[in-house]
């Protein structure tokens, strides 16, 4: 049950959260190799030891958030392919009646972007709803919490990568599905269950 669609299967139909940057598609790498094409510099997966970008680059966090919403802009970012296996796991599991909808704490003004990136690579028939939560990084946010988030709409599992997420969910009982990276290794709790691909 390592992988995400052994820990979907694992449960009866539900709802699960599903958490679109490092779960659906490759951010920070993709982040990395744009950071270095258009601003010169030089980062490695293993440097992202946190999800806080403005730590790991060293910068400033309005700095860290420009570029971010700059990268999510680019032609980069469009062309940005999801996991292997993601797109066939998630419309396997719409179609035994799971409920999938998106929750990111990407900025609210990245949601025409980030809802045209999900139609054009997964397709628009498999989630549902989409809610931008507040950013943990930035400070950032006014929908609240994305435990507030699941709570508030009765999602009992969310596949989230983030610590920071992560903590507050299993703090109010949600179940976490986390897709395993340097930034999240160390964090273990009771309420997770740590995954390495999607199949």
């Amino acid at each position: 049950m390592n992988t995400i669609r052994g820990a979907i299967h694992s449960l009866k139909p539900c709802t699960i959260g599903i958490d679109v940057d490092d779960n659906v598609f490759p951010f920070i790498y993709d982040i990395i190799k744009w950071l270095k094409k258009e601003k010169g510099i030089n980062m490695r997966i293993s440097d992202f030891t946190s999800y806080h970008i403005d730590r790991v680059l060293g910068i400033d966090i309005n700095k860290a958030e420009g570029l971010v919403l700059e990268y999510i802009a680019s032609d980069e970012h469009e062309q940005t392919l999801p996991f292997p296996g993601s797109k066939s796991v998630l419309r396997e599991a719409a179609e035994l009646g799971y409920i999938l909808p998106i929750i990111t704490s990407r900025r609210e003004d990245s949601r025409d972007a980030t809802e045209r990136f999900l139609i054009k690579n997964i397709g628009e028939v498999v989630f549902d709803g989409t809610h931008f939560s507040y950013n943990p990084y930035t400070n950032k946010g006014k929908n609240g919490t994305k435990a507030e988030i699941c709570k508030k709409h009765k999602i009992p599992v969310i596949l989230e990568d983030s610590v920071e997420h992560a903590q507050n969910l299993v703090n109010q009982g949600i179940r976490v599905i986390m897709l395993d990276w340097p930034w999240n290794r160390k964090f273990k709790h009771p309420l997770v269950t740590r995954v390495y691909s999607w199949r």
